[in-house]
C-alpha cells in the first residue's frame, strides 16, 4: 500500500504536466476545464473530503472491483482494462479530465492486476487526488517553466519506474 501511495504522488506530478500539455493543444479546453473544476478548487472541508476520500473509494469500487474484475472473466486483461478505463474517462464528463482519467484508469487497472488488491488502488487514487489539490494550492509559479517541468517529470518517471518495478517484482510489498 505504501508503494501504491507513492505511485499516486508520482503520477500526479506527471499528470499535472500532461494536463498542461492537453490544455495547450486542445483549443478552448482551458476555459471549459477551469469552469468545470472551479467547484473542486474551493477547498472547503466537504469538497476535500469528497475529492480525497469518498470519490477515490467509490470510483475504485465501481471501476476496478465491479467492472474490471468481472470483465476479466469474459475477456483478456488488456480488453477488460481498456473497457474500465474508457468508462472511467467518460464518467468524468469532460474531454480534458476524460483523457487523463482514461490513462490513469489504464494504469490503476494494471495496479489492480499486479497487487490483486482494491486497497492498493484506493491508496493510489487517494494520494493522486490529494497531491493534485496540494499542487494546485502550493506549487509556486516559478515551478511552471519548461525546464522545471522537464526536470520534475523526469524525476517522477525515474521514481515511478523503480516503484512500479518493485510492485511487479515483489507484489507482496504493496
Amino acid at each position: 500500500m505504501a508503494l501504491c501511495s507513492l505511485l499516486g504522488i508520482e503520477c500526479e506530478f506527471a499528470a499535472a504536466y500532461i494536463l498542461g500539455f492537453i490544455l495547450e493543444v486542445i483549443p478552448g479546453a482551458t476555459v471549459d476545464y477551469q469552469s468545470r473544476m472551479a467547484s473542486l478548487l474551493q477547498n472547503d472541508f466537504a469538497t476535500i473530503l469528497f475529492v480525497v476520500f469518498v470519490g477515490p473509494f467509490m470510483e475504485e469500487l465501481i471501476f476496478r472491483l465491479f467492472i474490471l474484475l468481472p470483465a476479466r472473466k469474459f475477456m483478456p486483461f488488456f480488453a477488460a482494462n481498456i473497457l474500465q478505463a474508457a468508462l472511467f474517462g467518460i464518467y468524468h464528463m469532460n474531454l480534458v479530465q476524460g483523457i487523463y482519467a482514461f490513462l490513469f484508469g489504464l494504469f490503476i487497472g494494471y495496479i489492480m492486476k499486479c497487487t490483486d488488491s482494491i486497497i492498493s488502488c484506493i491508496c493510489f487514487h487517494i494520494m493522486f487526488n490529494l497531491t493534485g489539490l496540494l499542487l494546485d494550492d502550493y506549487m509556486p509559479a516559478e515551478f511552471n517553466t519548461a525546464v522545471v517541468r522537464i526536470i520534475i517529470v523526469a524525476a517522477a518517471l525515474v521514481s515511478f519506474v523503480f516503484t512500479l518495478r518493485k510492485l511487479v517484482c515483489d507484489p507482496q510489498t504493496s
